[in-house]
């Protein structure tokens, strides 16, 4: 958390405010989010530059400048980014500010610190999200095909949520997302991902599609920390179906089972063991 959702919200929101922006200078001096060598570089090549896109792969946002260098920010567990007014107090917890030419800054705040900031030349971006980040299809980007998924599945003897939550192969879904699929799919979580049929791979690739679709509408989920990058919070935390239920009932419709709660992978993950047998 965040995930992809979440960040494409950022993502567009900032892209409203902010693109175009002229940098005027970045401080970013915690050695958990970017290595003291990246942000000496940092603060250098980002001088009297423009922000002139926002992209975004899987959960990592792309800020690109327009110096030739792209900065890739992972949120970690608690990341928030959202522009600061001139003369506003700056959040606890700020952990980056970059001052903007007409005096906004956009900060990134993260209380627990598992972000990470990394600075890459921007003719390098593909390379090193494929390879470094080792991030695999944008769950957002033209869908797989059936074809193409069936054979991503294909010999993966893992728990169908574990694989979910492999970045290698589907970029963006989280722990949240990944219960939600599978409940709208009526697949169990504790299934092998390579032992679906063809039936239920085309469900299973469908509401991905939907789930995502619907989540990056209501503006992501805000579960604690989340918040938009104009510093609202999600909607979709009303519609969630399964996580953090536990012991309450299924909302389908003409299930009776309850939701369960089981750890995969160091992970909480929430099901009805009625209609996902």
């Amino acid at each position: 958390m965040p995930e992809l959702p979440e960040i494409e919200t950022i993502r567009r929101d900032l892209e409203r405010v902010v693109k175009g922006a002229q940098v005027l200078r970045v401080q970013a001096e915690d050695p958990l989010l970017i290595t003291p060598a990246a942000s000496r570089k940092l603060k250098r090549v980002a001088k009297a530059q423009t922000i002139d896109r926002l992209d975004r792969c899987g959960k990592v946002l792309i800020i690109g400048l327009s110096g030739g260098w792209s900065v890739l920010q992972r949120f970690g567990m608690t990341g928030q980014m959202y522009p600061v007014q001139a003369g506003e107090t700056l959040p606890p917890h700020t952990r980056m500010v970059w001052h903007l030419v007409d005096g906004r800054r956009l900060v990134y705040r993260d209380a627990r610190r598992f972000g990470q900031t990394l600075l890459v030349r921007t003719a390098d971006l593909e390379k090193t999200l494929r390879e470094e980040c080792r991030l695999g299809h944008d769950v957002l980007e033209p869908q797989l095909t059936p074809i193409e998924f069936a054979a991503m599945l294909e010999g993966h003897r893992t728990p169908l949520k574990c694989f979910l939550l492999d970045q290698r192969y589907l970029a963006g879904i989280g722990n949240i997302y990944a219960s939600e699929i599978l409940h709208r799919a009526r697949l169990s979580p504790l299934r092998s991902a390579s032992s679906l049929s063809r039936k239920e791979q085309c469900t299973l690739l469908r509401m991905i599609g939907q789930v995502m679709d619907e989540a990056v509408a209501a503006q992501g989920t805000t579960i604690s920390d989340y918040v938009t990058g104009e510093g609202a919070t999600g909607g979709f935390q009303s519609f969630l179906r399964v996580y953090g239920r536990e012991g309450e009932r299924c909302r389908r419709r003409g299930c009776q089972g309850r939701i369960q709660r089981v750890v995969q992978a160091q992970r909480s993950t929430f099901y009805c063991p009625e209609c996902q047998r």
